[in-house]
């Protein structure tokens, strides 16, 4: 039983790794690190982020989404938003399986 375990649990992380939508998301959150404009802007938006839940400014929110937009307004960043997205939701679904996988192995001992 603990074999069969193993190996299942050994196909569902090469099934992750071998994903070709998260292969894409890793190489381009590598882009993105590596992109100097991107990280200044990234940045940015966490500074003003702090600022506007201390302060509650307009100004600061004002400020906060001129930079929001210009980070999204850059399309290596926007395809990243993208595959960030496909990824959670693959990321969602493969945890429901391995969930569903201890659930019915838990059911099966009683």
């Amino acid at each position: 039983m603990e074999e069969k375990l193993d190996n299942t649990l050994e196909e569902l992380i090469n099934s992750f790794n071998e994903d070709e939508d998260f292969q894409e998301y890793f190489r381009i959150r590598e882009k993105v690190k590596n992109n100097k404009e991107i990280m200044e802007l990234v940045e940015k938006v966490k500074k003003f982020q702090k600022e506007l839940v201390k302060t509650g400014s307009e100004d600061i929110q004002k400020e906060l989404d001129a930079v929001l937009s210009k980070l999204e307004s850059i399309p290596l960043y926007d395809t990243y938003n993208k595959k960030l997205a496909i990824a959670n939701q693959k990321n969602e679904l493969l945890v429901k399986e391995v969930n569903n996988f201890f659930q019915s192995v838990v059911n099966n001992k009683n």
